[in-house]
């Protein structure tokens, strides 16, 4: 076994941080049931997966750029404020945002039993994916709003994150998560996965919707710090419970390994950047994209027809644009190629349309 680092370690969801450290060491390639296997507080050692390694260190990533485009969209202290109010004036309401996002991912399986309804397979990992962007934005604002009064915690997620090498964020926040992704069995009998999969994606629904409607009446959210303690509890127990949903469901259900999950966010946080340059919130940005330009060949359309015929939403490109670019790629190489394309727009869709 190799040691990777020492962390702080709670065997509890989010209350208080234990004071006895124990070391993390990494068993390579090792197939676990569970991603922490022993924690002996007598000899301070975590036995853990190659895995959990990995998705620790692409959820701290996720953090940050998530934490990066929130104050780009709705100002620096959009975590902090006593207001809740963007750069706009308007409220920022992360537990609507999630029923909403909740609903769309509801809306792309085949759950009304009164009527015929088809799953639409390619669309569902995009909600799970917009999903994690507002539960990592609810996570964010619980932790800071909470370290407002909770002395000796940092309230920027920088600080949080890299602070004593992250390991009170791993307590607190990643190996949570992780065991939130197993707590329902990762490795299920691949017989009983269709099976079971309409389920999974309705208790996810349900689970988020529940923590939509806590969030809009939450002490913390609202600013009663009164009762945040309470509000802690519940609230960050769910957001944390609701990732560690969305993560399985995109592996087992999805097909993505975790690289490709952070790829994905990757695409997706990238894309929300984009609209926002291109005027997302004023109402000028073409949202489905008619364009005289194969998006998967390159070929430029030589008449307007042909050019009608090939409209995608801009989920769609970004996506496929993406599976072109060299592995690791990064935003800016993204962004260039959405430039390029969304540059070579020759129609702007109906309203009704759009």
């Amino acid at each position: 076994m190799r040691k990777i680092k020492d962390i702080i370690y709670n065997d509890k969801l989010p209350k208080k941080v234990k004071e006895n450290k124990i070391k993390l060491y990494c068993v390579p390639e090792e197939k676990t049931k569970f991603p922490v296997v022993s924690a002996n507080t007598n000899t301070g050692v975590i036995v853990a997966n190659e895995d959990f390694y990995l998705f620790s260190e692409l959820f701290k990533k996720i953090t940050l750029r998530q934490d990066s485009l929130n104050k780009f969209m709705c100002g620096d202290d959009y975590a902090t404020t006593l207001l809740n109010i963007n750069l706009e004036n308007k409220n920022i309401r992360y537990g609507n945002a999630l029923i909403s996002e909740a609903n769309e991912l509801l809306d792309s399986t085949d759950w009304k039993h009164w009527k015929f309804s088809e799953k639409d397979s390619e669309n569902i990992p995009t909600e799970y994916i917009d999903l994690i962007h507002f539960l990592t934005s609810a996570l964010i604002v619980s932790i800071t709003k909470s370290n407002l009064i909770l002395e000796g915690l940092s309230t920027t997620m920088e600080e949080n994150i890299l602070d004593d090498d992250g390991r009170v964020f791993e307590s607190n926040v990643t190996i949570p998560i992780w065991y939130a992704i197993h707590d329902a069995e990762l490795y299920a009998d691949k017989d009983q996965i269709e099976i079971n999969e309409n389920l999974d994606h309705l208790n996810v629904v349900n689970v988020i919707t529940k923590l939509g409607s806590m969030m809009n009446g939450s002490p913390v959210y609202n600013n009663d710090f009164d009762d945040y303690e309470l509000a802690e509890k519940d609230i960050l127990f769910l957001i944390i419970t609701s990732l560690g949903l969305v993560f399985r469901n995109l592996m087992l259900y999805c097909d993505k390994t975790l690289d490709e999950v952070y790829a994905s966010y990757i695409v997706k946080n990238t894309l929300n950047e984009f609209r926002m340059n291109h005027g997302y919130k004023d109402g000028t940005y073409i949202k489905n994209w008619v364009c005289d330009v194969d998006i998967e060949t390159g070929d430029f359309y030589p008449d307007q027809e042909r050019a009608i015929a090939s409209s995608f939403e801009d989920n769609v490109v970004a996506s496929r644009l993406a599976k072109n670019l060299p592995s690791g790629f990064g935003p800016e190489h993204l962004t260039k190629e959405l430039e390029e394309i969304y540059s070579k727009l020759v129609l702007k869709l109906p309203e009704e349309r759009r």
